[in-house]
Parts: C-alpha cells; structure tokens; sequence
C-alpha cells in the first residue's frame, strides 16, 4: 500500500496566465536598450555559502570499444575558496564549450549559439543578445577548491548540458555539491539522436552512453574532494533512460533525479515493452520527477507516471504553468529575466518563466538534501513565496 503525501502546496493551478509571483527582493533590473548592461542572470536565486569555481578537463577512456569516444571532456562546476576571481560570463561558457579549441567564436556565432538554445523566441535583437552573452555567471574560472570531500552530482547524457544548466550546477556547486558534466570526443556523431535509428541501433547508443558514464563514475571514484559513494545522478530530456540504467548499476548512485526527462516514462531508446518489464526491486533507490504541466503550448496537461508508486520512494513535483522548454536555462530563465512574453511553443514566458526555473532549482537542492545530506525541513520552503498552485508535490513511500 502507497503511503501518499500531498503537501500544503498542492493546491488548484493558477487561475489565470496573468498571475505571477510575487517580484523577489534580490532580483536585479534588466534593462533590455542594446549599450545598457544586463541585470543577473540569476534572477532571485541566491548564491549559497560557497564561492563557485569551473573548470573542464580531458578525461582519457582507454580500451573503449569501436565505434564508442575514446575520450571524454569532463566540465565541473564546484564549491571554491577564490571569491576575489573575476566571474565568468555566458559567452565565456559558449567559448569552453566549442569543439574548436584552436579558433575564437565571433559575435554572430555566439548569438547564434544562445538564439537556438532560447529555441529563438520572436522579436529578441541582436544587441539584447549581446547583453546576455556579456552578463556575468557566478562562477569563476579554475578557482581554488573548497577544503574537504564534496557529494556529487553526476549529469546523464543529454546533449549541451554545459551551457543549458548551467545556472542550476552553479547553484548546486555554491550549496557545497561538485556537479560533473561528460561530453563524448574523438567521436563522429556523439550518441546520435534516437530519431531514425533501428531498434538495435538504439540499443547500442544506450549502452555506450552507460558505459561512458560508469567509467566517469570510476575516475571521479578516484578523486579525494569528491564524495562518490553517495552519488545524485541528475537527468534533463531524453537522458532520462541512461540515468536509470546507471543506478540499477551502481551502487554509488543513491538518488536519481529528472528535470522533466524520461526517468521512468516515455523513454525514447527503449520500446514500452521495455519499461514495463522492468523489475522494480532494482529501482532501489529514491527517484524524483520534475516535470511540467502542458508539454508543449496547447497540449493536455501531464501527469504522475504510474511506475513511480512502484519505487521505495519517489517523489513527483509538477508545475502545471511550465511546459518541457522552460526546464533549462536559455529556454526558461533568460525568457523569464527578459520578461519576455512571445517565446516558442516548447515553453511559456514572462515572470512564469522566471519563477518556474528558480523554483526547479530550488527543488533539485531541496531532493539532494533531503537524501544526500539528510536534511529534515520541510519541503514546502522549496515553494516559499510562490503563489498556491504554482508548484505541486506528492511523495511516495512503499509500505511492504
């Protein structure tokens, strides 16, 4: 029998698009004029007690199969002491991500770059684009490390990663949480995109995908300011299914975690079939779903996957004013800072934009917390000062 909580801020949806939370005391204003600079980035999320540091490095994987990346560039973000550092802007992000290392990305490119991942909303120039790309980010280039061992976050495959969470690994990084990121190289077509593939096809790249990250997980094993024995892995989009698959695996994953990614639904690399075969008695960890409440502009309202009640313990946080492009950072925050209202279908704009990403922020901190560090508030302060309705939770414990 499932013992289900439906916490205080279960409440109806908002009733209307225009109601919006209330304006945050640290917000910073964001004047949109082309010579003017960008407010933060970070709208009123708050930097936790850490000063936060980045760095990427390369990662060989020796022995990799044929066909498979032979190595992997790794980006961390983590807690760091050198808060006198300069910070780091969103286009310096852009810049370590190009494949290209040899060649500087010019303006056009970097736009380019940020309009996609924004799913280019209407009606934004050139020089608003500039303005974010020049804004600055929290953390700080090889900044020193923090003293002690840090609990991990591990990303899922999925990809862009670098630049479309970054908010969110910083936010996880200044809360003392090292956040890694695996991105395949010496590879043609990294993990190729499900569409198109056969069956078997599919199968292959799920599997290479695992095994990059368990040799990941071994190497991160390894280091003395990481705490990899209680590993959170963390999952957007379709990277849900490797997430998965990597904790049936591994006992170092201790809590698995989706930001609106097919965690235990509508995977895309395996059949229906598949999932609903799996034995559940690997599920043996706690999984939590974040997901939105209209998948895209128009379409019906989505709801609590059934396996979740099959889990030990589960929880499912739904934002019935989100939908799947708001769950990332250009598609969701920036819109959101910008106060931008005319956005793409995949998402909705404006001060819900805002308010829905700093609170899936919030969130993922309040899950790992919860589990990782086994802290005991009450999680509807992952929720305060949003309007009723705007977030809604329910946990799931098993009760054999």
């Amino acid at each position: 029998m499932n013992e289900k909580l439906l916490l205080l801020i279960v409440c109806s949806a908002l009733a209307c698009c225009d109601q919006t939370p209330p304006a945050a005391k640290t917000r910073s204003p964001v004047t949109l004029a082309g010579s003017a600079a960008i407010g933060a980035l970070s709208g009123s999320l708050e930097q936790g007690p850490h000063a936060v540091g980045f760095r990427k490095e390369r990662l060989p994987l020796p022995s990799a199969p044929s066909g498979e990346p032979s190595s992997t560039d790794l980006y961390f973000w983590y807690p760091a002491t050198n808060e006198a550092a300069p910070s780091m802007t969103l286009a310096d992000y852009y810049r370590v991500q190009q494949d290209d290392e040899h060649s500087e990305p010019d303006g056009a490119k970097l736009r380019d770059r940020l309009l996609e991942d924004m799913t280019s909303p209407p009606g934004i120039d050139a020089s608003t684009l500039d303005a974010v790309l020049a804004a600055p980010m929290w953390a700080s280039a090889d900044a020193a490390l923090a003293d002690g061992a840090h609990p991990l976050v591990l990303w899922s495959y999925r990809d862009s990663v670098p630049t479309m969470q970054t908010l969110l690994n910083e936010y996880l990084a200044s809360h003392g949480y090292v956040v890694a990121f695996a991105w395949p190289r010496d590879h043609a077509t990294p993990f190729p995109w499900q569409q198109g593939l056969s069956v078997d096809e599919k199968s292959r790249a799920l599997e290479a995908q695992v095994r990059m990250l368990e040799r990941v997980l071994d190497a991160l094993s390894t280091r003395d300011w990481i705490e990899a024995n209680a590993t959170s892995i963390l999952a957007w989009s379709y990277g849900g299914e490797s997430a998965g698959r990597l904790q049936r695996r591994r006992s170092e994953v201790t809590l698995a975690i989706g930001v609106d990614a097919t965690l235990v639904s509508g995977w895309v690399y395996e059949s229906a079939e598949a999932l609903e075969a799996l034995d559940r008695r690997e599920l043996s960890v706690p999984y939590a779903l974040l997901r939105n409440g209209r998948p895209f502009i128009g379409a019906a309202s989505s709801t609590r996957p059934p396996l979740l009640a099959e889990i030990e313990e589960s929880w499912f946080v739904r934002f019935p004013e989100l939908s799947h492009g708001n769950f990332n950072f250009p598609g969701g925050m920036i819109p959101g800072v910008l106060n931008l209202t005319e956005v793409s279908r995949w998402a909705v704009g404006g001060e819900h934009a805002r308010a829905g990403y700093e609170a899936i922020c919030r969130h993922v901190l309040g899950l790992a917390d919860r589990h990782v560090r086994h802290d005991t508030r009450d999680p509807a302060q992952w929720s305060a000062e949003l309007p009723e309705g705007f977030v809604e939770i329910e946990r799931h414990r098993r009760q054999e």
